[in-house]
């Protein structure tokens, strides 16, 4: 007896193609019926079904807000990894799915709260009046291999609560950033930036030879601000030249935003996220030996 699966998943934005040669080619199917490219066992309790035009469904056992925190998180991998995009809304860009182990295809539903342009430019596939322009959609390609490699970078996240944290709120800060919210893409980057500033100095702090009374007031944010902070990480040969330059560059933007309404540019805001982006990484793959050093800003590198 074979068993049968439901849930909820989303279709990855833009637009993708899934396929082991990483060929854009799409056939049409029979409505509501995507055909799988990739089925991934993550762990005992995880499966991962992905079809061919970039359908996204978890099988799991987990709660409702387990399992839309799991999918943002492997959306905001992608998002980081390989393509800019935003996370998905549970309430308009979310659809349900059934699936029978044996069978090559998921059955596709609409989402209950709505209908989304990222639902929208999939289910045109569906009907025989608007199939032509599901065909001239746009579309990047992505092989097997290499999606099977995001996904597999998402689960390390996935367990590690704190790094799966620091990765949502870039997922958001990426969202911003796609809609053209470029204020609000820059302080949920920045947030990311200050918070391993702190942390690099309070290990910083804790290496030294001084009384606990010492230290506390060294951690204590009363007295030392993030500028007090690189700077002294600068002398203590923490940051490099070019490292404390990038982030007093980019706090003096975060001051300007938060107390003049300064209107920061698109590549300014790409800056910070970048940045944190390449930050959160870094921790993931380093852990807490990592250091916040060589960050030279990408603008700068261009103009360079």
């Amino acid at each position: 007896m074979t068993t049968k699966h439901s849930g909820h998943g989303t279709f990855l934005f833009p637009p993708v193609t899934i396929s082991q040669s990483g060929n854009k080619n799409l056939a049409k199917c029979i409505p509501n019926q995507r055909l799988i490219e990739l089925d991934l066992n993550l762990a005992k309790d995880i499966r991962i079904l992905v079809t061919e035009d970039g359908f996204i469904a978890p099988i799991t056992k987990l709660i409702a807000s387990e399992n839309e925190r799991l999918l943002n998180i492997i959306i905001a991998t992608l998002t980081t990894k390989f393509t800019p995009s935003r996370l998905p809304s549970w309430a308009s860009d979310w659809a349900e799915f059934r699936y029978e182990d044996g069978q090559n295809f998921i059955e596709v539903g609409f989402a209950k709260g709505g209908f989304s342009i990222r639902n929208q430019a999939e289910f045109e596939r569906d009907d025989e009046a608007t199939f032509h322009f599901w065909v001239d959609m746009p579309r990047i390609s992505i092989t097997t291999t290499n999606l099977k490699g995001f996904l597999e970078q998402a689960f390390r996240f996935y367990n590690n609560s704190e790094y799966a944290d620091d990765l949502l709120l870039i997922g958001e800060s990426w969202s911003l950033s796609y809609e053209g919210m470029e204020n609000a893409s820059f302080l949920y980057s920045w947030m990311i930036v200050e918070k391993m500033i702190e942390q690099t100095w309070r290990k910083y702090v804790e290496s030294l030879q001084r009384s606990p009374n010492e230290k506390d007031f060294l951690k204590s944010h009363n007295s030392w601000y993030i500028s007090h902070m690189i700077q002294a990480l600068s002398f203590a040969g923490k940051l490099d030249d070019d490292t404390r330059e990038s982030l007093n560059k980019l706090r003096k933007i975060r001051n300007d935003i938060v107390h003049n309404r300064y209107r920061v540019t698109k590549e300014e805001s790409l800056d910070c996220l970048n940045l944190s982006t390449e930050l959160v990484y870094d921790k993931l793959n380093y852990g807490e030996n990592y250091l916040i050093q060589h960050r030279k800003l990408h603008s700068e590198l261009q103009k360079s």
